[in-house]
């Protein structure tokens, strides 16, 4: 399964990505199709990132089935985040924060529910106008560290390129689910917390290709690769010091994991 395939346009905001695999047990091969964040799309009340999922039969390569991608891939990096949490996560967690407001933070509040007892949530809008926050449970907040501090879990699910995260809001035992980061530029966690943590993530190969949080770190000599756990094989197994805070980055949406999820 490559790594995704970025197609930037001249003079367009809009970069689209795909994301090829092929399942030989099905007998198909998928195309994920992105189109990274478009500043407009919001104002029209479209979603800021469209998604469009191609489904071909590889011997002819007829069109199968076409599907927007919006709802199977938010239901899927959530799923992903809440198996994290349910291994990572220490069993008395409760308060959630979540970074970013926009259709991901919805379906992530939906699955860390499903794996703790969440009683406080605070959002923190990190880039747009201000949205409805998912339940009325949530309480909106203007700045990251108001929201992170004293959280026992955080979810990341900003578009920003620049690090929202830092060490000096997290407490110790702390789980963070990065969800966005998943180019080479881009960061959501600051290098302290990255080199504190235990980092595990749903594909080494792809973090250790495209994951801006690994790559630029390991490329700058301040951890080796070394540091990236594999979560579906090493961290699921056990959930480690409850004083070590534990980073689960979701570096990487691939066409194939809508059919297999970890």
């Amino acid at each position: 399964m490559p790594l995704r395939v970025a197609a930037p346009v001249a003079d367009a905001e809009e970069i689209p990505v795909m994301m090829p695999v092929y399942l030989p047990h099905e007998r198909a091969a998928r195309v994920q199709e992105r189109v990274k964040p478009s500043s407009a799309t919001p104002e029209h009340g479209l979603p800021l990132v469209e998604r469009l999922i191609v489904l071909l039969d590889p011997t002819t390569g007829q069109l199968l089935s076409l599907m927007g991608g919006v709802h199977i891939t938010t239901t899927r990096e959530a799923a992903a985040s809440a198996v994290a949490t349910r291994a990572l996560a220490n069993a008395d967690a409760s308060t959630l924060a979540l970074v970013g407001a926009r259709v991901q933070a919805g379906s992530g509040l939906e699955a860390m529910l499903a794996v703790r007892s969440i009683t406080k949530v605070r959002v923190a809008l990190s880039r747009g106008p201000r949205s409805t926050t998912p339940t009325s449970r949530s309480r909106p907040v203007e700045a990251v560290g108001e929201a992170v501090v004293g959280a026992d879990l955080v979810c990341t699910i900003s578009t920003l390129q620049s690090p929202v995260l830092r060490l000096k809001w997290l407490q110790p035992g702390c789980q963070v689910n990065a969800v966005r980061s998943h180019s080479p530029p881009a960061r959501e966690i600051d290098t302290a917390a990255m080199a504190h943590a235990r980092v595990a993530v749903d594909s080494r190969e792809a973090a250790l290709g495209e994951c801006g949080d690994c790559v630029i770190l390991i490329g700058e000599g301040l951890f080796s690769s070394e540091h990236v756990s594999d979560a579906r094989h090493r961290v699921l197994s056990h959930r480690g010091s409850p004083q070590c805070s534990k980073a689960f980055v979701r570096s990487r949406g691939d066409a194939g994991r809508h059919r297999l999820h970890l």
